[in-house]
């Protein structure tokens, strides 16, 4: 990342300090949606490199910024893990900062400095994590830099550990008019404050990308293959179904899925039939997003039905869906019997809510199609 690049990045983080502090920015689908999600795959990474020898596991959080890392794989292992020894990497002085403040009863939790790119200590961790999509600010040849300098300290340590590569999705709904390119200027059009943070270059990835990237880094130190893993999160519901700001062709889904969640809103549940992406995207992609809309729709009609406003959804046996909608049809289908009008915003539309979010973490196939793209590495260079 030349210099130019880097300033950029560090500054577009350090304009949103207010909106990575503000409680607003948790919404309901952040707390309900992906937060749980991500706190599962952070279980899994954890149990993976702790060691059975010792009590503590050891997470370096690579671009750090206010410190959500932390608190996530804190609850994600909160009762299982005795204790936490985590240290927090980040190139902003004004995030090192606000998370020093933000978490300075938790004097386990260290934060530091650094570049991503080649001040990765050589002590070995359990856990190296990533969230925020700190990655993607990178260019591919330099996440590769990184990549190699974490899997060599791996390989020459002889140690475990599980590797979090967290990018924007290349195939995400929001940013279709961008399928075709790799890298272009991504703009934070989200800040809770109404600020909009500079347009820097980002790049996104969608799996067999970011596959061939962690293959060839691992080749190149001499690790062991690891078994990677490959998670979307938030295929309909990423930051930029609210905003709109790349993709205007697609429903607020976002928007519509808090007041789903709030009892004080009635939705539109029309709204919410799902718009397939038409943009150019590898076959798996498109045949991808043809079953996932075909799931959403079925719930979302049978939903309709059961508030007494049926929507334009031709509704298939319940046997004929993929088995997350179909268990999501059927979960919905017994809550809402006999509940009637009355009930919608109390009962109907947050079991919906909680449908539609079975459905999309059932369905995720690890292609790239969410905001997110999560790769996980588990690498075992003990044996070697």
């Amino acid at each position: 990342m030349t210099d130019h690049i880097a300033k950029a990045s560090q500054d577009v983080y350090s304009q949103g300090v207010d909106h990575y502090l503000s409680k607003d920015r948790r919404d309901g689908v952040k707390v309900h949606w992906e937060e749980p999600f991500s706190r599962q795959i952070y279980r899994k990474a954890v149990e993976w490199g702790s060691d059975d020898d010792s009590p503590e596991v050891k997470v370096l959080d690579l671009g750090c910024g206010t410190g959500d890392g932390y608190r996530l794989v804190r609850e994600a292992v909160e009762g299982t893990v005795e204790a936490i020894q985590y240290v927090g990497l980040d190139a902003s002085d004004s995030m090192v900062e606000a998370a020093e403040e933000l978490h300075r009863s938790h004097p386990e939790a260290e934060f530091r400095l650094g570049d991503l790119r080649k001040d990765i200590p050589e002590d070995p961790f359990d856990v190296y994590l990533s969230c925020g999509v700190p990655y993607s600010h990178l260019t591919t040849e330099e996440l590769a830099d990184s990549l190699r300098s974490i899997f060599g300290t791996i390989a020459r340590k002889r140690s475990r550990a599980a590797v979090i590569v967290d990018v924007l999705g290349r195939y995400s709904i929001e940013w279709e008019p961008h399928w075709h390119e790799s890298r272009w200027d991504y703009n934070m059009s989200f800040f809770e404050d109404g600020k909009s943070g500079t347009p820097t270059p980002m790049t996104f990835y969608g799996a067999r990308d970011l596959d061939e990237v962690i293959g060839r880094c691992v080749r190149d130190v001499g690790c062991p293959p690891p078994l990677v893993e490959y998670h979307d999160r938030s295929i309909a519901v990423g930051r930029h179904t609210a905003t709109l700001a790349f993709n205007r062709d697609i429903p607020p889904y976002r928007t519509l899925i808090n007041e789903l969640l709030d009892p004080e809103n009635e939705t539109d549940l029309s709204e919410l039939t799902f718009r397939k992406g038409r943009g150019t995207a590898p076959g798996p992609v498109s045949q991808f997003f043809d079953r996932f809309g075909t799931a959403w729709d079925q719930v979302v009609g049978r939903a309709a039905n059961a508030c007494g406003t049926p929507i334009d959804v031709d509704l298939l046996p319940i046997e004929a869906l993929p088995r997350p909608a179909a268990r999501a049809a059927m979960e919905l289908e017994r809550s809402a019997s006999g509940n009637g009008d009355a009930l919608r915003a109390e009962s109907v539309e947050p079991m919906l809510a909680s449908c539609l979010r079975e459905v999309e973490a059932g369905m995720q196939p690890g292609l790239g199609v969410g905001h997110t793209l999560i790769a996980v590495a588990y690498v075992d260079a003990t044996a070697s």
